[in-house]
């Protein structure tokens, strides 16, 4: 039989591996949402894809959630015809509380549906049966959450095993994990993507098109409408010697932040060795 301190450690390691599951989801979608604006209404699918991965390979695969994992618990049906294995509808259930619920509050959190009198009735309840669940367990050690008690589930150790005692290996492992983490995030933010699908496009555009097709000479009249960078009509237009037209901000900024001893048009790739290759085009409208 488990302790209620096992008990009660779990109940917090879940809840820490959580918030560090979804800490690193906010951080991979930061710079994302930045170039991107669509990723941002997106957040609740996000979390609700992370929560549904993580009660899939926890809870519904093995009956035991990352915490209980740690401490070798599993979580047990009290039912007396059940043999101590969850039964298809307590899962089901037990997924709906943990997964579909929490999503439908973020994602519906500002509609009619749930901002009317029973659904804050429907939530101060449950809060309230949380704090009597919880002064119950103190006394009685069974049903750590209220949710458990409604489903008859309780934790119990895994036969055959002891409880894993978190010493140094697991703290180290944990801030070895996390360090890779931070760096990863933080070199997310530094690639800039639009220069690499640039680089990407350049290529495969330069195999595929005649070298002679990019020439001045092959310069047709929707070539003078657009800038090959900003896609808006060009902006005291300047050229490169390619048959590409650029504004006059546009060409020479990229060519402040991404040249050096050569620089490629963006669109052809053809490229130029400096800056007095930039110049002017005079355009005749008679």
């Amino acid at each position: 039989m488990a302790s209620r301190i096992d008990k009660l450690d779990y109940v917090i390691l879940d809840q820490q591996l959580s918030r560090s599951f979804h800490d690193q989801l906010e951080q991979t979608l930061k710079p994302l949402e930045q170039r991107f604006s669509i990723f941002s209404l997106f957040k609740p699918e996000f979390r609700l894809l992370l929560n549904g991965y993580i009660y899939l390979h926890s809870l519904a695969r093995d009956a035991s959630s990352l915490g209980q994992k740690i401490y070798n618990l599993k979580t047990v049906s009290k039912l007396s015809a059940s043999n101590g294995i969850m039964s298809k509808l307590q899962l089901y259930i037990l997924g709906t509380s943990t997964v579909l619920i929490p999503y439908i509050r973020e994602r519906f959190s500002r509609s009619k549906l749930l901002n009317n009198k029973l659904a804050y009735f429907l939530e101060d309840a449950f809060k309230i049966g949380e704090l009597l669940n919880f002064l119950i367990f103190l006394q009685k050690g069974c049903y750590p959450h209220l949710m458990y008690r409604l489903l008859f589930l309780d934790c119990d150790l895994i036969e055959g095993k002891k409880r894993i005692s978190l010493d140094s290996y697991y703290v180290n492992r944990n801030l070895m994990w996390t360090s890779i983490s931070e760096i990863l995030s933080y070199l997310i933010q530094i690639v800039d993507f639009n220069r690499i699908g640039l680089i990407i496009r350049q290529k495969v555009i330069s195999k595929l098109t005649p070298s002679n097709l990019s020439s001045e000479k092959n310069r047709e009249s929707r070539d003078y409408r657009i800038c090959a960078i900003c896609d808006e009509w060009p902006n005291n237009p300047h050229h490169i010697g390619c048959k590409h037209i650029f504004c006059y901000f546009c060409i020479h900024s990229d060519y402040m932040q991404y040249g050096g001893s050569a620089y490629s048009c963006p669109q052809c790739g053809h490229k130029i060795s400096d800056v007095s290759h930039i110049k002017q085009l005079y355009m005749s409208w008679t």
